[in-house]
């Protein structure tokens, strides 16, 4: 029975990433409740005791970045930042440390329109490993322990 919620909760999250990322790239701007949305389900997301939900909801920081780059959220920042410090999953907290690298130093990466190309939900550790070894590498050190 756990292992059948953890899967629903996997494909939930799954779910309402493509349901609000094909209405953030349907719409060229984001507005105020869209931000909340936003911010709302990547805090969900990255509350969850699920690693794979936690993985999922990085990918969609990264995924609502790229697509609204005026979109932040100190709030689910802080959130990731404790996921950082504390997790056990040495995957989990590289991927969050990048993510948190992308939200503070957008000007050191490629403009949004050029990453939007490597954004692929079925293989979603491809624009992890694009930010990691792109022409910017060697600008992010995780700060892994």
């Amino acid at each position: 029975m756990f292992k059948i919620k953890n899967i629903l909760s996997i494909i939930s999250a799954v779910i309402f990433s493509l349901t609000i990322t094909a209405d953030a790239i349907s719409q060229n701007n984001l507005s105020e409740e869209q931000s909340e949305r936003l911010e709302q389900s990547l805090y969900y997301g990255l509350s969850s005791d699920v690693n794979g939900v936690i993985e999922s909801t990085l990918f969609n920081m990264l995924n609502y970045k790229i697509v609204y780059p005026e979109f932040h959220s100190d709030k689910v920042m802080e959130k990731a930042g404790k996921i950082a410090e504390e997790t056990t999953s040495e995957t989990i907290s590289s991927k969050a440390n990048l993510v948190i690298y992308y939200y503070e130093n957008l000007e050191r990466f490629p403009e949004s329109d050029n990453l939007v190309a490597e954004l692929d939900h079925m293989n979603q550790d491809r624009i992890f490993e694009y930010l990691r070894n792109g022409d910017h590498s060697g600008q992010f050190t995780s700060k892994q322990k």
